[in-house]
């Protein structure tokens, strides 16, 4: 397990707080002048576009929770309908990008989760759509959205998949629904994957990263293509009748006149030769941060042709002189991105600080996992983003599947900062008499989900 970070979703879900981001630092609303106020001009028939690109987002919903869903995965396809070609972007969920509409920036993959709670015009899927097209400098089209349960069901519709696994997996630490936990084994080789068993290969991570996920995400998205292909099921009537029934688990914002004709387009596609493009560590830069944990900080200058090879097959300027040039204003884009971010995390940090010290809660810190070091991890972790912590040491049981905030006094912001970092349920915020500790006001009880929420 890492040194406990605050989770990548930086929004309480509860409608009261959700002009708060994480340690009650309020977002700018969308101004007016967004799409739902301008004149909607009549959409160009997908036979007529250039180009058609699609964002799939696959989102980890679960049955108990209320809150939006966190996006898992982020894949763009994009299609020249007249040649039938084909690419694919995948997007590493803490790519560090601005939220557009929003004065912030965060992990791309609450772009989902903000558009949904702060109800902006069309939803979470649509400002996902707006934050993936603006960082990629190519408008998305469509999105569409799968639960996990969508997924295994399409994966066994089509009888399975075939994918050639390039080293043996043993993940002790693979995520369940109910935020226990189990061990994933997977052996090198050709493997023939049911769709509990294609989820569980697409997701898993603690044997590598989350780069290498998303390039096993590629594979099986590829995989479903060959079997689709070989099978005959790609004919727009069958493709039709299955997204049919997977109606209740699938979300899209495709008009129904155009989604035959982009049914019918998918029909047609060159599926070989495929180019595909993963914005690992090689686009970017690793860093970590209190608020956000750890990061991908773009690199713009390595991203840009990239981005446009997948686009319009153009490749990167390859003379000295331009190379030299690139270089020389990507790195100083690089210093200035950096120093943009170090002064907006400062700013940040300051404003929870003093906020925090103004309203004075004590906070106990106790852990109710099997982890022994998680409460003093946290009690540390917390201590220095300026939290008073009392106390911290073992719950009364190590077996609390949800993150507890106990409240002994009135400290709202507190509490909501509290309530957004570890995602505490609405639900597991309880009032009551302090019997832990005398000098608390909110006693915090770490519970399985969290640990699973930074570990993963």
């Amino acid at each position: 397990m890492r040194e406990a970070a605050p989770p990548n979703v930086v929004l309480s879900a509860s409608s009261e707080n959700q002009t708060q981001a994480a340690g009650g630092l309020a977002l700018q609303p969308v101004t007016p002048n967004t799409e739902s106020s301008q004149p909607v001009a009549p959409e160009q028939p997908i036979e007529d576009k250039n180009r058609i690109t699609v964002l799939l987002l696959g989102v980890d919903q679960r049955p108990d929770d209320p809150s939006p869903p966190r996006t898992d995965n982020m894949v763009v396809v994009t299609v020249e309908p007249k040649t039938g070609k084909v690419g694919m972007i995948s997007l590493p969920r803490d790519l560090f990008v601005p939220i557009p509409g929003f004065d912030y920036s965060g992990k791309i993959n609450t772009a989902f989760f903000v558009g949904e709670v702060k109800h902006y015009p069309g939803g979470g899927g649509a400002l996902a759509k707006k934050t993936v097209g603006e960082f990629l400098g190519y408008p998305i089209d469509y999105y569409v959205k799968v639960n996990f349960d969508a997924f295994v069901q399409a994966v066994d519709a089509i009888g399975g998949i075939d994918v050639d696994v390039p080293k043996t997996i043993n993940d002790a630490q693979y995520p369940t629904i109910d935020y226990g936990y189990m061990t994933f084994h997977i052996d090198a080789g050709q493997q023939h994957l049911d769709g509990e068993t294609a989820l569980k290969y697409a997701r898993t991570r603690h044997s590598d990263d989350d780069f290498q996920r998303a390039r096993r995400q590629q594979q099986v998205l590829l995989a479903i293509k060959d079997q689709v292909v070989k099978d005959g099921l790609l004919s727009p009537k069958r493709a039709l009748s299955l997204l049919g029934a997977l109606k209740d688990s699938v979300e899209h914002d495709v008009s129904p006149s155009e989604l035959p004709k982009l049914v019918a387009l998918a029909s047609r596609l060159q599926v070989d030769g495929i180019d595909q493009l993963v914005l690992d560590n090689h686009y970017g830069q690793i860093s970590t941060n209190t608020r956000f944990g750890w990061i991908l900080v773009p690199d713009r200058e390595k991203i840009r042709p990239a981005v446009d090879k997948i686009f319009t097959g153009a490749s990167a300027p390859s003379t000295a002189e331009v190379q030299a040039l690139a270089a020389q204003q990507a790195q100083q884009q690089a210093d200035q991105s950096r120093q943009e971010i170090q002064n907006v995390y400062q700013a940040q940090a300051e404003a929870v600080r003093k906020q925090l010290a103004e309203e004075g809660a004590g906070v106990a810190v106790f852990n109710g996992t099997d982890d022994p070091m998680l409460a003093a991890r946290a009690a540390d972790w917390l201590q220095r983003q300026g939290y008073q912590v009392t106390t911290f040491g073992q719950a009364d049981r190590s077996d609390y599947p949800r993150t507890v905030l106990l409240t002994h006094d009135d400290k709202p912001f507190t509490v909501t900062s509290l309530q957004d970092m570890f995602a505490i349920a609405r639900n597991n915020i309880r009032s009551g008499a302090n019997a832990s500790d005398p000098k608390a006001d909110l006693e915090l009880i770490i519970g399985r989900d969290f640990y699973l929420l930074v570990s993963n």
